[in-house]
């Protein structure tokens, strides 16, 4: 099958490029035709100075299109806006286009594309793990009476959240699944064949902190725990720093599988942790965005794991006995049950050319 996938992959964000790139990897490992749809975010205002001018923005900008240009292809032509999209879209002959995962349905960053209001013809619309963002929904009637209408047309839908689950029913009236996120489809051996073969460990023991927001306090408690402990701290996210972005998305992997210990608050650090085996411990993000980590962290009998940001709560968490072994087998159960959501795509196809009659048998 000839499948699109529409995501945030033009984003400035670890997490963002890396389920686009594990997503696309999968629907190619299984035999489909995957592309990108390349449809672009645009900015107007002082954002649009920002982001074409900004030093800050300039350096995190090239090291993430390099991983763009590199990893994430084909693509299909760019498009900026609905208009130039619904125009392109029979052109694709796309047989399949999902929409996820990462945050495509929050509020505040959504529009109707990530509904897919530009798909037609026969083409199947699925939703792939894909994320609210936040645990209740609150957008205008307006804009809320069209997703529904669009929500209702997609053959196959899945979330990452057990609330997306909830807002699917009582807001959209439809039913959805619960899956994995794409970067759970691979174990880590996947990563270290192919994102870091190249890449130098890290020798020296450190504190690896990944956290998100304006949250002072957290970063506080992570170099304390690194200066209680005497050994190296590294930040790979600083909001107020010339180093945020700095690091390649090659080498922000690389802290977090060398790191002695990883505090953050962000969904696809703690997913790295969990995949590399770290001692790790996970921050509320006051931001939100933290049903789709308790979700997980429960599912994978981790929730302990998730703590105030105490130094004495943050001790605790990272010196319990993590049984990865018994992780792993939770996590292979999960992901046997997330690709069978992703093989069923190749069934509506078969079901629409030979009947459902005869594929019963």
């Amino acid at each position: 099958m000839k499948v699109g996938i529409l995501t945030y992959h033009w984003a400035n964000n670890y997490g963002a490029v890396l389920q686009a790139y594990a997503l696309l990897s999968k629907l190619k490992e299984m035999g489909h035709d995957a592309y990108i749809i390349d449809k672009i975010r645009t900015f107007s205002g002082w954002r649009r100075l920002y982001h074409s001018y900004s030093y800050k923005h300039y350096f995190s900008w090239y090291r993430f299109l390099k991983f763009n240009k590199e990893f994430l292809a084909p693509k299909t032509p760019l498009c900026t806006s609905t208009k130039q999209l619904i125009a392109t879209f029979p052109s694709l002959h796309f047989d399949a286009v999902i929409v996820g995962s990462d945050q495509v349905w929050r509020e505040s960053f959504m529009g109707h594309n990530y509904f897919l209001d530009f798909v037609s013809g026969s083409c199947k619309r699925i939703s792939y793990a894909a994320s609210f963002g936040l645990s209740e929904w609150s957008l205008n009637e307006a804009f809320t009476s069209k997703a529904k209408q669009l929500m209702q047309q997609f053959d196959k839908i899945s979330v990452r959240e057990k609330t997306g689950i909830e807002i699917c029913k009582k807001v959209f009236d439809v039913d959805a699944e619960l899956v994995l996120d794409p970067t759970l489809l691979w174990d880590a051996r996947f990563y270290e064949e192919k994102l870091l073969n190249k890449g130098c460990r890290v020798k020296e023991p450190k504190v690896v902190a990944y956290i998100l927001g304006e949250n002072k306090d957290q970063n506080v408690a992570a170099k304390n725990i690194a200066q209680e402990e005497n050994i190296g701290f590294v930040d790979l996210w600083s909001h107020k720093s010339l180093v945020q972005g700095h690091y390649t998305v090659e080498e922000w992997l690389g802290y977090i599988r060398d790191a002695k210990y990883v505090i953050t608050n962000s969904f696809h650090a703690t997913v790295f942790s969990i995949l590399f085996h770290k001692q790790f411990v996970v921050l509320n993000n006051k931001s939100g965005g933290s049903d789709r980590i308790s979700t997980l962290l429960n599912y994978l009998g981790l929730q302990y794991l998730f703590v105030s940001t105490t130094n004495k709560d943050i001790y605790k968490a990272l010196g319990a006995q993590i049984d990865y072994q018994h992780v792993d087998r939770l996590l292979a159960n999960l992901r046997d049950g997330s690709l069978s959501f992703l093989k069923n795509i190749s069934l509506l196809s078969r079901l629409e050319i030979i009947g459902p009659e005869k594929a019963r048998i």
